[in-house]
């Protein structure tokens, strides 16, 4: 059926609403109004795989979810992003028929769409329309690919939606970059102009960056611009939308894909971590305040719907189900509870309401107020101060009201006479303490800002009362009441200070706090309610008692808490009988070493010291104590030594010649005091010396007992399903009460897998087989204590079995039959009548050199090509699990182009193919998954014209080594036989030795020869820790003698990756640190002529160099895998995946 004659049948039979729903701009044209003229405040959230990867149950969810809070229309996208074409939806169906010679649309696809779009619109929600991704008009193999194409379409889907509550918004994360490109762009548009017959508005969401302005302000289809700031954070939106806003004809503007929350900072989660709450909401009430008409919310794991199962874009980190109350995604909602409480329309942005530098990046602070000045709006993102001009608004006497962007409420700032100028300071300020401050003409009486809305839930604690006091060990039962005037109670959160301890999901809430340290808590509950919102209680603060204890000092310093009991300030001290004869006072803020919790930290950083001897004297009832003195050096490393007297003996000599940074406890000292005065002599042996704080407690009490630190696995969710061999990620929250967090432990039942040293705290668990296992973390503190989380329970199914055998097939694209690693290629023809697909339009034979050189096969397959825009490679093949690579060299210029790769819908590798003139790579393996019989593999320009040379498929983990006969044994005299199994692409090295280091080394070498250029590429995926110095990589040496030169690149457990050299035989070793990782990680080492270069990467596609050197090698020259236990009669064994070896004769070409 054509498409014409489904759209006359449609027209026939079906409407979806029929009420005039339509959105309008407003007269002044700036805002959007409904069609009885009230105002319409967009709150958009981007669910670009709404359509396509959701079914109703789980729409249902996350529509209601995103009614409730508050938003107004959700952004999604017919032709999806995601394989949108060729993968069905959750029902089996896919949006076209036929794409050739004419589109069919798919009437089953669209009644899938239709649900959710009257659902929405039930629901209260508009539909952000987007009828396509923008690949399928950008490519010049998208379905979109002609202009007859795009008005069709664009016709369609506007007649079938004309009645509902629609706004079409072109594009879909592309820019035009020709004529061809803005003239589909405006067939689509007309199309859907047509289609709807004018009734509903259009826009156009353009890449990361790009603004509809430029390209399309002045046509007459585009009734308010959209523009993408893209995914880092502090952009300088305010100065975007302000460039929109004066554009003339005047139209409204948005900014329509912000920083996602929970999303890659600047797509780099290595370097930069990923965004919060605090810098998505930043965005929404900088582009709201700079004159936007909305705001677009957008989460990183919702845009993609990722679930279990799929695979994930850009590392998400929750579901989407787990996302939807993330923090940022309910505080959206205050933005419009507090724009809908003052006059919409006619509102400006005014920035000469201040009088005070308006500050910028993070600090930013923006200013709109009413047309005609009855309120102003006044955004800090840090908190910082500010002047307003009082005289911009209008009336006598102003009213003002603080509103907390984080829980959408106020509280009032107090009336005044409007004249001149006016000082504000928020209530708090610094990262994440942003607040609105609201200026009302008292005379409009205009309500408390925020209005209606989903009110916070009430919280109690219940128990313990304030002041109450506790023996340590102690345990500490909490108990609390919640209750929500408009929604329910999903839990009651209990802390201590900032850390959280426990909760409870139902009534009556409480928690047992067990084996407390001593100190002075302060306790809370926090409610949270079914929306997200929060409400917490007040604070209780109790003390736990250490027996025995009589005072502490902290010499220098104020008032802190030391092994849970409460010292006294200097100041306090010398009020209360404390004097001292040394002459000086000092603060420092050195880190002591080994780390300490806050309080010891504080007081190791306050001291009293003088040139010489010195005595410290302390009133104190007749009677039998032990005394403990602190000490750390503040200055430089053994800079002092001193004797300790107390009561006249001297108890300690030649102390406090320590490091800098290092610290210690003296004592405790026994002292009989019977005269009323503890004394104290430090007596200098050399240097000044100092004291930091001391503490006295009755005669033999025990020592403080080590709390344990409280650790809690936050990933994955109890339940989670994978495939294998799969990839899981564990997450972990730890805190110390009494001390620091040294490193978190993540087990599979009593197996250690994997720990990290630093928060956040977290282990990537790879290749898991199938089965149930049971998933912990465990905190250890700076004294060794051992907190464990609760188990969480996962399961990983069986992968579909592929077919027996190692390699399948590879294809010489735009060439004849080849042998590469001794495998038989398919020609490009051959290929092509065996199953084999390409919507890439152009073929190329280039004559280029390849660098690395390379034998004559592989330089005839690399000097053959397909290429053009984004395009597509498909393959039939039985259904399995698969080892993808792909061969690519740079055959016209130096550095031409870029681009992503995805198999099977998952994107593999990002930015590839920037390669200099002959330099070639051999990407991947890239792991796929076939269950249609089919393999797919896009390749999606980002900058010049993607292109690919050959590739290869292997059965999963089968992919043969590279050619060339190995060698597996010791090298130097290791106290224990070393071994090395193998299997596909894979070894298995144990190794034992003292070291790879100074003039003679102990280690088990895997090895082939090597001649002339080459490398070698792994990837290091697990490494037995027997020494933080044991060592596993990747090596050329001259020779297997112990004394050899070599050049290394190796990973430790305990010391970070770097690269080492020998340069003289039996000579001296050298080492050049790199990165802290530790296994699994990709290693890479490179000869071209006498350079030797190492290499480290964290994903095997972006590289990072460590380090390179001169160095010429002769004679029986040696390329391969090393293994090194630095313990000589133990084995550590290291697992190497994905080995590749590329060598080439010397002047091979």
């Amino acid at each position: 059926m054509s498409l014409a004659r489904v759209l006359v049948a449609f027209l026939l039979c079906t409407s979806l609403i029929a009420a005039d729903n339509a959105l309008r701009v407003s007269p002044d044209g700036r805002s959007l109004v409904k069609a009885d003229g009230t105002p319409f405040f967009w709150l958009g959230d981007t669910a670009w795989e709404l359509f396509h990867r959701l079914n109703r149950e789980q729409a249902e969810q996350y529509l209601s979810t995103r009614a409730n809070q508050g938003y107004t229309i959700i952004q999604a996208v017919a032709l999806a992003e995601l394989d949108g074409i060729n993968t069905p939806n959750p029902y089996g169906h896919k949006p076209f028929s036929s794409t050739s010679p004419t589109l069919v649309p798919n009437d089953a696809y669209f009644q899938h769409v239709d649900w959710i779009i009257n659902r929405a619109n039930a629901l209260g929600l508009y539909i952000g329309f987007l009828p396509t991704w923008g690949d399928q008009w950008h490519s010049s193999s998208g379905v979109l690919n002609t202009t007859d194409k795009a008005r069709s379409f664009g016709q369609y889907v506007a007649n079938r939606y004309r009645n509902a509550a629609v706004v079409w918004i072109q594009g879909g994360d592309r820019t035009p970059e020709n004529d061809t490109h803005l003239a589909l762009i405006r067939a689509l548009a007309q199309g859907t102009e047509t289609g709807m017959a004018g009734r509903q508005l259009q826009t156009f969401h353009p890449r990361g960056g790009g603004k509809s302005s430029t390209w399309f302000h002045t046509d007459t289809w585009l009734d308010f611009n959209m523009q993408q700031n893209g995914h880092c954070t502090n952009t300088d939106v305010w100065n975007r939308i302000a460039s929109d806003w004066a554009r003339s004809p005047v139209k409204p503007t948005l900014d329509g894909e912000p920083l996602y929350e929970s999303h890659p900072i600047c797509f780099n989660a290595g370097a930069n971590g990923y965004s919060n709450a605090t810098d998505v909401r930043k965005f929404a009430w900088w582009n709201v305040f700079a004159g936007a008409l909305g705001h677009t919310y957008g989460c990183h794991s919702v845009w993609q719907m990722y679930d279990a199962g799929r695979s994930g874009i850009n590392g998400p980190q929750q579901y989407w189900h787990q996302a939807l109350t993330l923090p940022g995604a309910v505080q959206m909602g205050y933005v419009r509870r507090l724009m809908e409480s003052r006059p919409l329309i006619g509102r400006v942005p005014d920035q000469s309401l201040l009088t005070t530098s308006a500050l910028s990046g993070g600090d930013r602070i923006q200013a709109t107020r009413g047309g005609d000045g009855g309120y102003a709006l006044i955004y800090s993102a840090s908190g910082q101060s500010f002047i307003i001009d009082l005289t911009k608004l209008s009336g006598s006497t102003i009213t003002g009201w603080w509103y907390d962007p984080r829980a959408g409420t106020s509280t009032n700032a107090g009336s005044f006479a409007k004249s001149g100028t006016r000082a504000f300071s928020p209530p708090s300020n610094g990262y994440g303490n942003d607040w609105v401050l609201v200026l009302d003409d008292a005379a409009r009486g205009y309500p408390q800002p925020g209005g209606a809305g989903n009110a916070a839930p009430t919280c109690q604690l219940t128990a313990p009362a304030t002041g109450v006091t506790f023996s340590a060990p102690a345990t500490i039962t909490l108990s609390a009441t919640a209750s929500d005037s408009n929604g329910s109670i999903a839990r009651v959160e209990f802390y201590a200070g900032s850390t959280k301890i426990g909760e409870d999901t139902s009534a009556p809430y409480g928690f047992t706090w067990s084996n407390v340290a001593g100190g002075v808590h302060s306790l809370s509950a926090r409610a949270v309610d079914n929306q997200g919102a929060v409400g917490s209680s007040s604070t209780a603060t109790v003390t736990v008692t250490t027996a025995g204890f009589v005072l502490g000092v902290n010499l220098g310093g104020g008032a802190v808490t030391v092994e849970g009991n409460a010292w006294r300030s200097d100041a306090q001290a010398r009020a209360n009988g404390m004097t001292t004869t040394a002459p000086n006072l000092t603060t420092t803020t050195i880190a002591p070493s080994p780390a300490t919790d806050a309080g010891t930290n504080a007081m190791l950083n306050s001291a009293v010291w003088g040139p010489s001897s010195f005595t410290v004297g302390q009133v104190l009832g007749n009677g039998s104590y032990d005394v403990s003195l602190w000490v750390m050096e503040n200055y430089q490393s053994n800079n002092r030594s001193f004797n300790v007297t107390v009561e006249g003996a001297t108890v300690a000599s030649g102390v406090g010649n320590l490091a800098l940074g290092g610290w210690q406890k003296l004592g405790p000292y026994r002292v009989n005091v019977g005269d009323g005065r503890l004394d104290l002599d430090l007596v200098a042996v050399s240097g000044a010396p100092h004291l930091m704080g001391f503490a006295v407690v009755s005669a033999g009490t025990p020592p403080p007992v080590n709390q344990s630190p409280i650790c809690q696995l936050t990933a994955p969710a109890n339940g989670t399903s994978y495939t294998a061999p799969a990839s899981i990620t564990l997450s972990a929250n730890a805190s110390d009460s009494d001390g620091s967090v040294t490193r978190v432990e993540f087990y599979v039942g009593a197996n250690k897998l994997g720990e990290d040293t630093s928060a956040p705290y977290s282990f990537t668990w790879n290749n898991v087989a199938a089965g149930s296992y049971a998933l912990s973390a465990r905190a250890i503190d700076n004294l060794g204590a051992v907190g464990s989380s609760a188990n969480v329970s996962v399961s990983v199914a069986s992968a579909p079995p592929p077919p027996t055998g190692g390699f399948v097939l590879g294809v010489n694209l735009g060439g004849a039959a080849v042998t590469i690693d001794g495998n038989a290629w398919r020609s490009d023809a051959t290929a092509r009548s065996s199953g084999m697909t390409t919507t890439a339009p152009n073929t190329a034979t280039t004559n280029v050199t390849p660098s690395p050189a390379t034998d004559s096969a592989t330089r005839s397959m690399l000097n053959t090509a397909i290429w053009g825009g984004t395009f597509t490679v498909g393959q039939t093949i039985s259904n399995g699990s698969y080892d993808v690579y792909l061969w690519v060299i740079e055959n016209h210029q130096s550095n031409y182009r870029r681009f992503d790769v995805q198999v099977e819908g998952a994107t593999v590798a990002s930015g590839i193919g920037n390669l200099a003139i002959g330099s070639w790579v051999k990407y991947g393996p890239y792991r796929a998954n076939v269950s249609d019989g089919r393999l797919d593999v896009n390749l999606v320009r980002v900058v010049g014209d993607p292109h690919v040379m050959g590739f290869a498929v292997f059965n999963a983990g089968t992919t043969p080594p590279p050619s060339g006969t190995w060698s597996t044994g010791s090298v130097g005299s290791p106290g224990v036989a070393g071994s090395a199994t193998q299997n596909g692409s894979t070894w298995t090295v144990r190794g034992g030795g003292d070291d790879i280091w100074n003039a003679n080394d102990s280690f088990h070498y895997v090895h082939q020869p090597m001649t002339g250029d080459g490398e070698i590429t792994v990837r290091v995926a697990s490494q037995t820790n027997t020494d933080p110095w044991a060592k596993a990589g990747v090596m050329i040496r001259e020779g297997t003698a112990g004394n050899a030169r070599h050049a290394l690149m190796a990973v430790t457990p305990g010391n970070g990756v770097a690269f080492q050299r020998r340069t003289t035989t039996g000579g001296a070793s050298a080492h050049t640190a790199a990165s802290r990782a530790t296994a699994p990680v990709w290693l890479r080492l490179v000869r071209t002529g006498n350079v030797i270069t190492g290499y480290e990467s964290g994903n095997g596609t972006s590289w990072v160099q460590a380090g390179s050197l001169t160095l010429a090698l002769t004679g029986d020259v040696r390329i391969g895998l090393c293994v090194t236990s630095h313990n000589n009669g133990v084995l550590s064994t290291a697992v190497f995946e994905s080995v590749q070896i590329i060598t080439a004769p010397a002047g091979s070409g």
